[in-house]
């Protein structure tokens, strides 16, 4: 199993008005250009819709559904009290069960942050608590 953390802290005042987001980033197999793609789709989705991408936490290899410590280390961050939200290319990063997703899903919200995709959502994963379902996040602007 491997996990890695990509790109340096990002602190409040260097946020300006940004909301600050952090990454994560599944993959199966140790792949390095799949996971650098990734960063970049997550990059670019966060420079379009004026977020500031902190970081990107990754999960690699064979790892179990509850015991990643990429989530685990997103999960901490969330629970800063200037964090807005997890990003990810699409839901199917946290499990492609349904179930699993589910509740890995609920282990973010419970952080108190957002979860956004940068692909279409997965219906488990994309409604908030209050029903509500997150898409591109130009509310704020």
């Amino acid at each position: 199993m491997q996990s890695a953390w990509l790109g340096p802290p990002c602190f409040r005042e260097e946020s300006g008005l940004c909301p600050l987001v952090y990454g994560y980033i599944r993959s199966r197999e140790r792949r390095p250009s799949y996971v650098l793609a990734c960063r970049r789709v997550l990059t670019r989705y966060c420079a379009q819709e004026n977020l500031l991408l902190c970081a990107v936490f990754v999960d690699q290899e064979q790892c179990g559904n509850e015991g990643r410590p990429g989530l685990t280390g997103l999960c901490d961050v969330l629970e800063l009290p200037d964090s807005f939200a997890a990003v990810m290319v699409d839901f199917r990063h946290l499990s492609p069960e349904p179930d699993v997703a589910h509740r890995l899903s609920q282990r973010l919200r419970e952080t108190g942050a957002r979860m956004l995709s940068v692909r279409d959502a997965h219906p488990l994963c994309a409604t908030a608590s209050n029903g509500s379902a997150y898409s591109v996040p130009r509310w704020w602007q």
